[in-house]
Parts: C-alpha cells; sequence; structure tokens
C-alpha cells in the first residue's frame, strides 16, 4: 500500500507515462512512509470522453486517487499529496512540455482496516 489511480482527460496525451509513474513512486518512497518500494504500486487511465466546463476547451486534467491504509495524521498525508503533485507538476511541464492549462487534482481515501492483500 498505496495505491495511486491516475486519470487523465483524452486530450492530455502524455509521452513518457513510465516516466511519471517512476517518478511518483520514488518520491513517495523517499517519504519513508512504507516499508518496500513494492507496495507502491501506480497506474494511468486515459478517459474516453471527457468535459470541463459546458464546451470543448484546450484545457485539461490529472486526477489522482490516492488510497493508503489508515493510522497517519493530516500532516502526513498533506506530505505525501505534495510530493505526488510536485512530481506530476515537474513532469507535464518539464518533461512533457505541456502548455495547455492542467487541473491537478488529488484525494487521498484511507481504506478500511479489513483491507485485505496477500502475495501467492
Amino acid at each position: 500500500m498505496p495505491h495511486l489511480i491516475i486519470e487523465t482527460s483524452e486530450n492530455l496525451v502524455l509521452k513518457q507515462p513510465t516516466t511519471l509513474l517512476q517518478a511518483i513512486n520514488d518520491n513517495l518512497w523517499q517519504s519513508a512512509q512504507f516499508d518496500k518500494p513494492n507496495t507502491i504500486k501506480s497506474r494511468i487511465y486515459t478517459a474516453e470522453q471527457s468535459l470541463i466546463g459546458l464546451q470543448k476547451s484546450d484545457e485539461s486534467f490529472v486526477v489522482v486517487h490516492f488510497y493508503l491504509m489508515a493510522g497517519r495524521d493530516d500532516t502526513t498525508k498533506s506530505a505525501l499529496i505534495e510530493r505526488i503533485f510536485q512530481s506530476i507538476q515537474h513532469h507535464v511541464k518539464i518533461v512533457e512540455n505541456i502548455a495547455q492549462p492542467v487541473q491537478i487534482c488529488i484525494n487521498a481515501t484511507e481504506l478500511s482496516q479489513n483491507y485485505f492483500k496477500q502475495t501467492i
């Protein structure tokens, strides 16, 4: 744990999505909040259809659903969200060199204590 599910609007074409995932996972690992690197799982999906506002525009979005186990205080969760944000912001503007406006939204959700995971 954690899991990151990243969704982008169809008009935001990432040329290096794996680089973005690596940057996010590395940045989260550097936080020292997780016991092993392979507990951090991330993926990117692109919406087939999306709309911001009332009509098509050049604006695009990245929405991150950040799932983690309960027990971290709000300061720690905010620091983790900031790490994710910084990774995405850097990637979109520097690595991808995207000039269009991009809304970045990150929502942290704590999982139930009944979360189950087993490697077989």
